[in-house]
């Protein structure tokens, strides 16, 4: 919502914090883990879910490649797959792997329609990198 208001600062401060929920959360379950136990946990923190929402603010902070390993994990609850292929499709195409994005792309356009595909790509590719 800070974004939409134009307020970058707290779309900034928003974004940091949700990428720092997955190392977090891992690091709750065992506050001491050994280095590869600490990995394993990281790992099974990523739900969907959460990976929706931290593969968004890597993508707003410019880590396309990070928020496109984490949005193809979205990508699996049906209720938001077309909105998180957007996403996804964008951190293909800046990141420059133009077939992939061809294709996440192309399926979200099916998905949501023209007209809305076409809103909800202009204004994510506005915000591409933009709170780096």
């Amino acid at each position: 919502r800070a974004l939409d208001k134009g307020d970058i600062a707290a779309g900034r401060e928003y974004a940091a914090t949700c990428r720092q929920i997955i190392p977090a959360a891992a690091e709750a379950l065992n506050p001491d883990p050994g280095p590869r136990l600490a990995e394993s946990l990281r790992g099974s923190a990523e739900t969907p879910a959460m990976c929706y929402a931290v593969g968004r603010a890597c993508y707003l902070l410019g880590d396309y490649a990070e928020a496109a390993r984490l949005l193809e994990k979205s990508t699996k609850i049906a209720t938001i797959k077309a909105d998180a292929q957007v996403w996804l499709g964008l951190s293909y195409e800046i990141a420059g792997d133009a077939p992939r994005a061809k294709r996440v792309l192309d399926s979200a356009r099916a998905t949501l329609g023209g007209d809305v595909f076409n809103a909800r790509y202009s204004q994510l590719k506005r915000l591409g990198g933009g709170l780096r």
